[in-house]
């Protein structure tokens, strides 16, 4: 039972270890994997390729924040890599937002970390 209470700790950012074991290994991955591979991934926005033409039965709008049956999010993961592996212009050109989303979890890391050491007096234990 415990093994399932940690898994789901994990995989809902549960608690501020979730958070900065998942953001790290995300932003490790992201930096590790050169951006060739995700320029040669196919696109995976689920909200751009199946809940959005499900929505609009496939007649998406052509103006507004769903143009095109793009949200904000599409193109993160790409503008992220390129981001961590010090292309700044290509990561804008991927996602606008890009700054502002690593800016957020380069925050979240700082803030749950001093959390941690805090409430544990410097262990990583629970």
């Amino acid at each position: 039972m415990k093994r399932q209470n940690i898994f789901l700790e994990f995989l809902g950012f549960g608690s501020p270890r979730a958070v900065v074991v998942n953001f790290s290994m995300i932003l490790l991955t992201l930096a590790i994997i050169p951006t060739a591979f995700w320029d040669r991934s196919p696109d995976l926005c689920i909200w751009h390729r199946f809940i959005l033409p499900l929505v609009f039965r496939h007649h998406c709008p052509t103006s507004g924040i769903f143009a095109s049956c793009h949200v904000p999010s599409c193109g993160l993961t790409h503008a992220l890599s390129q981001l961590l592996h010090g292309d700044f212009v290509s990561a804008f050109d991927y996602n606008k937002l890009v700054f502002i989303v690593f800016g957020l979890i380069v925050f979240l890391l700082v803030w749950n970390t001093i959390k941690l050491i805090k409430n544990n007096n410097g262990r990583f234990s629970r």
